[in-house]
């Protein structure tokens, strides 16, 4: 039993990061390079040796299943991973609304930024700054047809991420035919997010776009 419960929590963990690595790959993309010459100030420049997460992990996941085959059943799988995805219960958008949000920090200890500035106790460091811009996210309740409905129409339109409330997301990626992830609290807070259907996007650079949209 103890056993079963092991290998349950290793794919838990193991599929909660491939479900995390492509929203962080795909926003690390976008990060500008810094100037030219900066490779100049900073001595010299080797190769990186550390294997890329994206394929380094799931040969992991596929050699420790075959060194070690699970023992439970599909079903309990989708279940623990569902477990692990909170619910909320936004109310849906009745009237549009479009708002912006500053996304500026306070830097809480001595630092530098990715540009190598340095950066002194409490200064404002807004991320925008070094995003060149994100594919658009969409936010949706799944339990609503209409949300999911309209969510695909956002796809065939946009190369968007979406996220959801509540519900199976490994049942609405395969009906989608696009990965979907549970929507993270902490970024509800910070954006202010209230009423569903919305999409966030980059307004001017500096500011993070929502726009509260009736499905």
């Amino acid at each position: 039993m103890q056993g079963k419960t092991m290998a349950l929590r290793i794919l838990i963990t193991a599929a909660c990061l491939l479900v995390m690595l492509p929203i962080v790959f795909n926003s690390l993309r976008d990060v500008e390079a810094g100037p030219a010459h900066q490779s100049d100030r900073i001595g010299p420049v080797y190769p990186i040796i550390e294997p890329d997460w994206s394929t380094w992990l799931p040969k992991q996941i596929q050699k420790r299943l075959a060194e070690q085959p699970l023992t439970v059943s599909r079903n309990q799988i989708r279940a623990a991973l569902n477990r692990q995805v909170s619910d909320f219960d936004l109310p849906e958008v009745k009237t549009p609304r479009t708002y912006t949000i500053d996304p500026s920090v306070r830097v809480p200890h001595p630092g530098t930024d990715p540009l190598g500035r340095t950066l002194a106790v409490g200064e404002p460091l807004n991320p925008m700054t070094y995003l060149a811009g994100f594919r658009p996210i969409v936010v949706i309740d799944s339990r609503k047809e209409r949300h999911v409905e309209w969510a695909k129409r956002a796809l065939t339109e946009t190369n968007s991420i979406v996220l959801t409330l509540t519900g199976d997301g490994l049942t609405l990626s395969a009906r989608l035919g696009a990965p979907v992830y549970p929507a993270p609290p902490q970024l509800l807070e910070r954006l202010s997010i209230t009423r569903v259907p919305v999409v966030i996007s980059g307004a001017d650079g500096r500011r993070v776009r929502v726009e509260e949209v009736i499905p």
